[in-house]
Order: structure tokens, then sequence, then C-alpha cells
């Protein structure tokens, strides 16, 4: 029989010698007390919409008013769980007193259960893969109490849950410090955009035009006028069927690639065939053609193509739009459709449907600054190293989130033990 110094076998596998076995519900109580907002004044109130997806962070909240709606309360030090639809990992650990949606598990630790540590436990594959399996209802899966509460997990003696609980907070803790560094940086770059599309650089003389305030010495033209092709991805009978996206190949670009932060997320790439791709002909990308999100909830988002994508395809989704490049700076382009200008005309056209939808002639058609060429490329300069910083700042943010992911799987299983 296999031996492992120091670790015993058991139902869930090798754990510490002073570890334990528990259900969850050893470790949590459920908070099931229910007041009626409209009864008990004013509180904070969280609802599913506030808590962030898979990352623990709150977004904010909204106040009872003292409407009529029945509520559950929670106080700090609990953790709150969203039931409906557990594969959305909403989970959130409030730092003040307040009331959330009966869609939410209040959980509340016992005496011999760290409350951080907890947290921690409900972020875990095992728990929400539990969670997720044994939900009922098709349209809107559940989880309840007793799934939850029956989840199996290793227990370490209290004093080592807290100082893995106090390791794992200080990589959060790391986390939310980068993200305010690029919530910063991007309220820094909305700021300088905001200001150098509409102001130039060394301007004393401006004039009044359909889009606002520009430079004297600019032009306001249009889509169509500085673009050598403005076109979508195929759609109808040829565009590939879910049988026909391959492991490898020619990468295939839908909107999902376009991330928030205006880059192309090459983890949700698809591809297709060459064959497919020859038969597709319509938008082939080039290098530093500018992606712009036709359709749907994310209408409007951009990208710039990177040099590695160059000859890959698109879907009906995206509209790619190739700059003449002896009149308007692809970065320049690329910019502005992120302004706040731009986005005061977006929304003119905008439906918010999700089934909304800009045509080749409607993006065509849109307004844009034309400054003279070499003023762009100072521009684009200037707007790229913010670009860049934050870019840098989410590759570390990345960092960090890999590493707590790595670090809990070993700490809450026992796999690396920490010092008391």
């Amino acid at each position: 029989m296999e031996k492992r110094e120091g670790y015993k076998k058991t139902k869930i596998g090798w754990i510490p010698e002073d570890w334990d076995v528990v259900q969850f519900k050893n470790i949590v109580g459920l908070n099931r007390q229910k007041i009626n907002s409209k009864d008990n004044g004013h509180h904070k109130c969280i609802e599913l919409e506030h808590i962030d997806q898979g990352s623990g962070k709150l977004l904010g909240h909204a106040m009872t008013e003292g409407k009529s709606s029945i509520k559950t309360p929670f106080k700090p030090g609990d953790t709150l769980f969203g039931k409906l639809r557990p594969y959305l990992m909403k989970y959130c650990y409030p730092t003040f007193e307040g009331v959330c949606s009966t869609e939410i598990f209040v959980f509340r630790p016992k005496l011999d259960a760290d409350s951080r540590f907890v947290f921690n436990i409900v972020q875990t594959e095992g728990f929400i893969a539990n969670a997720v399996s044994k939900s009922f209802g098709t349209k809107m899966p559940r989880t309840n109490w007793s799934i939850v509460g029956d989840y199996s997990l290793p227990l370490p003696p209290l004093p080592e849950q807290q100082k893995i609980a106090s390791i794992l907070t200080t990589v959060d803790d790391k986390i939310s410090s980068i993200e305010y560094q690029i919530q910063q940086t991007e309220q820094l770059k909305k700021g300088l955009m905001e200001k150098l599309l509409t102001e130039g650089i060394g301007h004393t003389e401006f004039k009044e035009t359909k889009i606002g305030r520009i430079p004297k010495g600019w032009d306001v033209v249009k889509i169509f006028d500085v673009v050598e092709k403005i076109q979508d991805g195929n759609y109808g009978a040829d565009y590939p069927k879910a049988d026909e996206m391959l492991p490898t190949g020619v990468p295939f670009l839908t909107s999902a690639v376009i991330s928030r932060n205006s880059r192309v997320d090459t983890s949700k790439l698809k591809y297709i065939s060459k064959e497919k791709h020859e038969l597709l002909k319509k938008a082939h990308l080039k290098k530093h053609d500018v992606l712009f999100t036709n359709r749907g909830a994310n209408v409007g988002q951009v990208a710039i193509n990177p040099d590695f994508l160059n000859g890959a395809n698109i879907g009906p989704q995206l509209t790619l739009l190739r700059c003449k490049d002896k009149l308007m700076d692809y970065q320049i382009l690329f910019f502005y459709l992120q302004s706040p200008i731009f986005n005061k005309i977006l929304k003119s056209v905008d439906s918010g449907s999700a089934m909304n939808f800009l045509s080749i002639k409607t993006t065509g058609n849109f307004l844009v600054i034309l400054p003279p060429l070499e003023e762009q490329k100072q521009i684009a300069t200037i707007l790229s190293t913010v670009d860049d910083k934050i870019e840098v700042l989410n590759q570390k943010k990345t960092h960090y989130q890999i590493l707590k992911k790595g670090l809990s799987q070993q700490l809450l299983t026992g796999q690396m033990r920490v010092k008391i």
C-alpha cells in the first residue's frame, strides 16, 4: 500500500495527517433569515449583477429605498455565493452590513472556520463543479443548500486556515492594486484621447464642425474617404459550421476575440481549414487592419489586427477597416473609434439591442477627424505609450491571477504546507 510521510489517504485523496475531511455544512451555517426591506429601513443591497463573474469583486450595490422586497441580511465576514446559474461563479466577501437577493446564499462561518478561508473554498474548481453538476432547472439552473452543504473538503486546523487565508488574501490585494492602476491609466487615456483628438498638439485656432470643435487645419471626413477597404466577414451557407472549426489551421476571428481592453484575445481564436479559408475570400486580414464589432451587445468595440494574424479570416460580426496609409494612420482611426467623441456618434445610432447591426454603409458614413499625417503620427505615439502601459499592467494582473489559482490548489489541499 502506498504511503506518504505526513499524509493520510482519505475518500477525497491524500491530505495532511492533522487535517480532517469535512462537509461544507460543518464549517458554515446558511443564513436563512428573510426580511422585508420595506419594514426594515434603508439598506445597502447586493444583487447578482453587482458581483463580478469569477473574480470575487463587488462592482457596487443598490439601496432598498424602503421598497417591498424579500431579502437576506448579511454582515462583514459572511461569504455570498450566487445559487442561480452557479457556473457564472458569482461570489464576494462584503466588508459592510446589508441585504442581498434571495438568489444569493449567505454563508456564515462557524467558530472553527476562518471567514477568509471559507471565501477561498467557494472559489475552488471542486466547489464550483459540484454546485454546477448537481444544479436543477434547464433555463434557469440553480443549486441548493443540500448540494453545496454536502460538498466534502479537506480542513486544516484553524491557525493553518488563517495562515493560508492570509497568503491568498495578500495575492488578492495585489491583484486589486493592479486593477486600480489599470483603472487610473485608462482614465488617463480617456482624458488624453478627448484632448488630443479635439485640440491636437500646439494649435491656437479652432473651428466648429459637425462633430464639435477641432483645429482649423484639420478636416472632418467619412470613414469611406480614409479607407481602401471596408468589409465584414462571410455569412450564409458558406459560414463555417461548428464541426468545421478545427484545433489548428487558419485563424478565424469572431467578435468574441475583441477584448474589453481593445486587444485581440488569442485564447478565443477559432480555426478553419485552408480550403474553407480560400472559399471565404472577401475578408482576408492584413496586419494593422482595424477590426470593428458591428453587432451585438459589444457593438463598437475595436482592436488592431496584430502582425501574427496577417492572412487570417473574420466572421460577419466584424468589419475590417484598412486605412489609406498616405491619408490616415491606422492607429489614429483605432483610437478615434474608442474616443468619447465617437462614442457620442455611436450612441446616436445604437439601439442598445443585442440584435443591433451596423452595416458597411452605416459604418462607412461615420464622420472622423483628419489631422495632417505627421500630427496623426505624433498623437498616435503618445496614446500608444499609454496603451502599452495598460497592456503591461494587464499582463501583470494575469500573472498574479495564475499565481493565485496555483497557490489555492496547493494550499487548500495541503500539497503545500505553511509554517505556523
